[in-house]
C-alpha cells in the first residue's frame, strides 16, 4: 500500500542553471556549503507520467523516483518501490507532496486523482542522472543540487522497455531550491552566478520532451516545404488556462471540417524554452535558450491581415531564424537584455485534406515575474511536395493559407467561450512586466 512521506522542502522556489564548469563554481561556493546525502546511491532514476496527448498541464509534474547504485543497462517497467512526487505551482514557486509505493500502485493513484481526458496517464519518459546535494552551512531551508551525465528515455505505448532518446553529458545542471530565504547566502550565490556568467535552463522534464519530439520526428521520413520562405503567418488567441488544451485537440480531431490529424504525424509535442529579448543598436531580437546554445530569431512588426470573418488577429511578418550561437557569444554579451520569459508549449498538427497544407496549433504559457500569459496560435507549417508538383503563385498560396488559418481560428473562437482574439506578442507582453 502507498503511504505519504514527509519531505524537507514541501514549499519552495526553484531556479535552474546550465554549468559548463562545475568545479569552478562549486569551489567558489565551497566555504559556504556542506555536502548532504539523502541516499547512499547517487544515481537517480525519475519517471514522468503523461499520455500521448500530453494532457498533463504545465503547472503539474507527476514523477516516480528511486535511487540506484549505478546506471541501468535497460529501463524496464516493474513493480519495484518508488517515491511519487506530485509537484504543482506556477513559475518558480512549487508545492510538493511525496508518496511511496510500487509503480503499479502509484500509476493507479495518479489516474484516480488526475483525470484530464479519457486517455489514462502512464509512465511516459524516464531520466537517469548522477546527483549531488549541498545545503548552506547551518541552514536546511535551501538546497543545491548538481546533476550530470543525464540520459533520457521514452516508453512507447504498450511497451515495458524504454527507448533511449537523448543525453546531456557535456555540461551539468545546478538547481537551487529555496524554502525560506537566507539573504546573506543568496547574495553570495547570485554574485557567483553572475561572475561565472551562468544562464538559466529549462527543467529536465521539458528537455526530455524536446528529445522525444526529435525522436518522433525521426520516425517520419517526410519533411515540410514552406512555400512562403521567410514569413510567419499565424493567428493569436488569448486563453484563460491550459486546462482547455485537451478539449481543443479533441475538437480539432472530431469537429474541424475538411481538416484531420495527419495519419503519419499524429503526435503532440511538449516543450519549453527560455526566451530572452535583446536590443542591439536599434534592433530587438529574440534568443531562445536551448541547453548550451541559443537560437536567434528576428521578426519585423506584425501586419494584420484582412480575412473573411473580420477576426483582426490573423497576422503576417518577416521572420529569420536558424542562427545558433553559444551562450558566451559576443552577440549576446554585447547586447542589452530587455526582458525574459519562460515559454512552455504544447503543439499538434492538422492538415487540409484537399490542399495538403499543414498547420500547427500551439498552446503557450509564458511566465515572467510570476505572471502568466496563455496564448493559442494557429500557424502555417508547410506542405509535402512530390517531384512533379508545381508550386502555386505566391499570392494564391498566401490567400489559401490565410483562408485556412481564419477558418480554424473562427471555429475555435465560436466553440470555446474561454478564447478571445489577440495581436499581443510575447515580446510586448514581457516588456510590460519585466
Amino acid at each position: 500500500m502507498s503511504k505519504e512521506v514527509q519531505i524537507d522542502l514541501p514549499n519552495r522556489k526553484e531556479l535552474r542553471y546550465i554549468v559548463p564548469n562545475s568545479e569552478g563554481i562549486m569551489a567558489k561556493l565551497d566555504p559556504y556549503i556542506q555536502k548532504k546525502n539523502f541516499s547512499h546511491n547517487e544515481i537517480v532514476q525519475t519517471i514522468y507520467f503523461n499520455n500521448d496527448n500530453h494532457d498533463v498541464p504545465f503547472s503539474l509534474s507527476l514523477k516516480a523516483r528511486r535511487y540506484l547504485p549505478d546506471y541501468t543497462e535497460k529501463i524496464i517497467l516493474n513493480h519495484e518501490q518508488y517515491f511519487l512526487d506530485i509537484k504543482q505551482g506556477q513559475g518558480t514557486d512549487k508545492q510538493k507532496v511525496r508518496l511511496e509505493g510500487n509503480l503499479e500502485e502509484l500509476t493507479n493513484i495518479i489516474n484516480q486523482k488526475f483525470n484530464f481526458s479519457k486517455t489514462p496517464l502512464r509512465p511516459f519518459i524516464a531520466i537517469e542522472y548522477c546527483r549531488h546535494h549541498w545545503t548552506p552551512i547551518n541552514n536546511e531551508n535551501i538546497r543545491l543540487t548538481l546533476d550530470n551525465d543525464l540520459r533520457y528515455y521514452y516508453f512507447p505505448l504498450g511497451k515495458q522497455e524504454a527507448v533511449a532518446i537523448g543525453r546531456e553529458s557535456s555540461y551539468n545542471r545546478l538547481e537551487i531550491k529555496i524554502s525560506e530565504p537566507d539573504i546573506q547566502f543568496l547574495n553570495i550565490f547570485d554574485k557567483t552566478i553572475k561572475e561565472d556568467g551562468l544562464f538559466p535552463i529549462v527543467s529536465k522534464k521539458f528537455t526530455g520532451y524536446f528529445f522525444l519530439s526529435q525522436y518522433q520526428t525521426s520516425l517520419s521520413s517526410k519533411a515540410f516545404v514552406k512555400e512562403l520562405k521567410g514569413y510567419e503567418i499565424e493567428s493569436k488567441i488569448e486563453a484563460e488556462s491550459d486546462i482547455i488544451f485537451p478539449r481543443i485537440r479533441d475538437f480539432c480531431v472530431n469537429s474541424l471540417e475538411n481538416f484531420e490529424i495527419p495519419k503519419h504525424f499524429p503526435y503532440v509535442f511538449d516543450g519549453a524554452t527560455i526566451n530572452r529579448y535583446y536590443r542591439n543598436d536599434d534592433n530587438i531580437f529574440k534568443a531562445m535558450l536551448k541547453r548550451d546554445f541559443a537560437e536567434i530569431v528576428r521578426k519585423s512588426d506584425i501586419e494584420i491581415i484582412k480575412d473573411e470573418f473580420n477576426l483582426n488577429c490573423v497576422t503576417k511578418r518577416l521572420e529569420t531564424k536558424g542562427q545558433e550561437v553559444p551562450l558566451d557569444s559576443y552577440l549576446l554579451s554585447s547586447s542589452v537584455l530587455q526582458s525574459e520569459l519562460l515559454r512552455m508549449r504544447k503543439a499538434f498538427w492538422v492538415v487540409n485534406i484537399q490542399t495538403q497544407k499543414f498547420y500547427h496549433i500551439t498552446f503557450d504559457q509564458c511566465v515572467a515575474n510570476q505572471n502568466s500569459l496563455y496564448q493559442l496560435e494557429v500557424e502555417y507549417s508547410g506542405t509535402y511536395l512530390s517531384d512533379n508538383q508545381q508550386l502555386l503563385s505566391k499570392e494564391l498560396t498566401e490567400q489559401k493559407i490565410i483562408t485556412d488559418i481564419a477558418y480554424i481560428t473562427n471555429e475555435l473562437l465560436n466553440n470555446f467561450s474561454e478564447l478571445k482574439p489577440s495581436i499581443l506578442t510575447k515580446q510586448e507582453w514581457s516588456a510590460g512586466i519585466y
